[in-house]
């Protein structure tokens, strides 16, 4: 599993604020946080207001899904992250196949992938769950344990997956 080493190697994708990341990188673990070029100021802002730096094992970069430059220039220094989180990415059925290529182009079967969302269209996460889970296997953390932790009834729904071997 992942998370018995004892510094991380972690990817956020879509960052926004980049909180996990920061955190994570406070524990000493190395993160590349990364989000589109319009939301790109606020994660350096927050990086510099945490006082973190490259030293610590921060990176920031903009990231496009779908740019086979940007998959190879992330490829060429991590290939493989042991963590991928993300939040909020399931929404644009249009990024769907992009978001699923680049979570499977950065892990193996090792590698923990945490991603959240709400249930905005039960629709189209249905379809987001349909193409993943041909690539992944997963699991929802419970609402209980979640409603613990996130008391507002918002739909908010968290999973655990893992890549399946060979895929």
């Amino acid at each position: 599993m992942c998370c018995n080493k004892t510094t991380l190697n972690i990817l956020e994708l879509g960052a926004g604020t980049a909180l996990p990341s920061i955190f994570s990188a406070m524990l000493g673990h190395s993160v590349l946080i990364t989000d589109i070029k319009k939301n790109f100021n606020l994660i350096k802002d927050n990086i510099e207001l945490n006082k973190l730096n490259e030293n610590q094992g921060v990176k920031a970069d903009t990231f496009f899904w779908e740019s086979h430059d940007d998959i190879n220039k992330i490829k060429d220094t991590s290939p493989v992250f042991d963590v991928i989180i993300g939040s909020e990415l399931i929404y644009m059925e249009e990024y769907f196949d992009d978001l699923i290529n680049v979570l499977a182009s950065f892990s193996n079967s090792e590698t923990l992938i945490i991603l959240s969302f709400k249930i905005r269209h039960p629709d189209i996460i249905k379809s987001f769950f349909n193409k993943f889970s041909q690539v992944f296997s997963y699991n929802y953390i419970d609402d209980d344990l979640l409603l613990k932790y996130y008391p507002l009834k918002n739909k908010l729904k968290l999973i655990l997956a893992k890549k399946i071997e060979n895929k």
